[in-house]
């Protein structure tokens, strides 16, 4: 399948070579050095495995939710065959209410995977994505 057209379409840059190709080296031989976090955001829902969009987020949130729950959802690379233990923390005015571990493997060059993180009071709470100690992203949101 051709992708530049899609990538015109939706006003992105081709990247580089330089870029490709250490996109490459890190997926294949990058064993042993770690993930890379490409994204990090809130989501609300994810398409299930029957449709064409399988496992995308089909419903970001953007700063506010309801109570309830949320997914933190994460888009990573991952060298090839390399398995790497994560955690999904969650804080709520400062007092962290849960933690969740996740666990990625590259078994593609596009890793994509979701914590659901309950947000059950209101009040301003911080997503984080920590590699052991390493914030790898903070994810503010106000539950109303």
């Amino acid at each position: 399948m051709n992708v530049l057209p899609l990538l015109a379409a939706l006003h992105l840059t081709q990247p580089t070579p330089e870029a490709a190709k250490a996109v490459f080296d890190h997926y294949y031989t990058g064993q042993g050095k770690g993930v890379v976090l490409a994204e990090a955001f809130l989501c609300a829902e994810i398409a299930d495995q029957k449709k064409e969009n399988k496992y995308d987020c089909t419903k970001r949130i953007e700063g506010a939710a309801p109570k309830g729950s949320v997914n933190v959802y994460l888009v990573m690379l991952v060298p090839e065959g390399d398995k790497k233990d994560l955690m999904v923390q969650s804080t709520l005015d400062g007092v962290v209410r849960e933690t969740k571990d996740v666990s990625v493997e590259g078994k593609g060059m596009r890793t994509r995977v979701w914590k659901s993180i309950s947000v059950g009071k209101a009040g301003k709470w911080e997503l984080k994505v920590l590699d052991g100690d390493k914030t790898l992203a903070t994810l503010p949101l106000t539950v109303e």
